[in-house]
């Protein structure tokens, strides 16, 4: 096994993943698969460069178990051999993409936090200086700290017709503290999106979210704030609340403070569930195509991304999965089944993918 070269290693691999590869290959594969899981000097000698170090810290956090402070079930442990080896080289191809270049998600959005204003200006919030105030058409925007951006309107009382919607878009990897014009903080997660205003209707206050946001709503009885995602709208008064609404996944809503009204749109296909619900402090509401329901839930667990960490208790490994593919850029093909398997564990968001391995290791 010592003798195994890397051009060998990285042959049985594409041939697996190709669906090329008779029986004696498959089963060298499978051992040299074994082999690793004891070896670390052989990772060495067979991956070298800083990129191919992150590989082999996978392919070790693929092979352990997770020591979770909520006692999770074993990462692995519920995996066939075949499974094992279909995950390990697929997150392995994934970071490894200089090597292998099978699975790496080309990043076709957005590289930098940026405001697409209604006219279809843009403005990077990176190239701003901190204290710096920009004026595009009716908006104010000041950047008070590196990842914070403030929006004042330069008359207040300009309404149009018609909604003047600015976008703001955050890139894989990072976050940003917002303040609307209205007084309200919200801070958007990693590959989110939120449309708002330049000034809100006199009646109302309304927002536009696609991904994750947790929001800080300034009071006013007279303007209600509402949210509105593909397939719900939730609508407060004041009120501290996050709200997971990315597509083509059931939408999490958890409340922490004051009250929320939520229900489904119109629009969300086949949604034949309770018309809408209200929560209170505590409580969590997920919102899919078959149904709408409410738990008590402990809200430290939703916030923890506010905070900073990626938590995890019990979750399933495809949701895992779907928060560090966001935040990191990956892509993440199963080849098996992998319903049933769950983990947890606490790691900080500002570490990089091969020390999440190593912490959670």
């Amino acid at each position: 096994m010592e003798e195994m070269n890397n051009e060998k290693f990285r042959r049985l691999i594409n041939q697996y993943l190709e669906g090329d590869i008779d029986t004696e290959d498959k089963k060298e594969l499978f051992n040299i698969y074994d082999a690793l899981q004891n070896s670390e000097k052989l990772w060495d000698d067979i991956i070298l460069g800083n990129q191919e170090q992150v590989g082999s810290k996978l392919l070790d956090r693929i092979n352990a178990s997770i020591k979770s402070t909520r006692k999770s079930k074993p990462f692995l442990q519920k995996i066939s051999p075949w499974l094992k080896v279909a995950a390990l080289i697929v997150l392995v191809s994934s970071i490894l993409f200089t090597t292998y270049q099978l699975y790496w998600a080309q990043n076709k959005t957005v590289q930098e936090p940026m405001l697409t204003l209604a006219k279809g200006e843009h403005v990077l919030f990176a190239k701003m200086k901190i204290g710096e105030e920009v004026v595009k058409e009716n908006l104010i925007i000041k950047k008070i700290d590196s990842d914070f951006i403030s929006f004042s309107a330069l008359n207040k009382n300009q309404v149009t017709a018609y909604a003047d919607f600015n976008e703001i878009e955050i890139p894989i990897g990072s976050t940003y503290k917002f303040k609307l014009i209205d007084g309200t903080s919200l801070l958007l997660n990693t590959s989110s999106k939120l449309k708002f205003p330049t000034v809100f209707s006199k009646n109302s206050r309304t927002v536009y979210l696609n991904g994750e946001a947790y929001f800080d709503v300034a009071k006013n009885r007279l303007q209600p704030f509402s949210v509105v995602s593909k397939q719900q709208t939730t609508r407060v008064v004041g009120t501290r609340f996050n709200m997971k609404a990315f597509e083509e996944a059931p939408v999490i809503t958890t409340l922490v403070e004051g009250k929320v009204k939520l229900w489904a749109n119109k629009k969300y296909a086949d949604y034949k569930g309770v018309a809408s619900v209200y929560l209170i402090p505590g409580q969590q509401a997920s919102l899919n195509k078959d149904s709408l329901y409410v738990k008590n839930v402990d809200t430290n667990l939703s916030l923890a991304w506010v905070n900073g960490y990626f938590e995890f208790q019990n979750d399933s490994i495809t949701s895992i999965m779907d928060e560090l593919r966001r935040y990191y850029d990956i892509e993440v093909i199963y080849k098996g089944n992998v319903e049933g398997i769950n983990i947890g564990g606490r790691v900080s968001r500002s570490k990089s993918i091969n020390e999440i391995i190593k912490v959670l290791n």
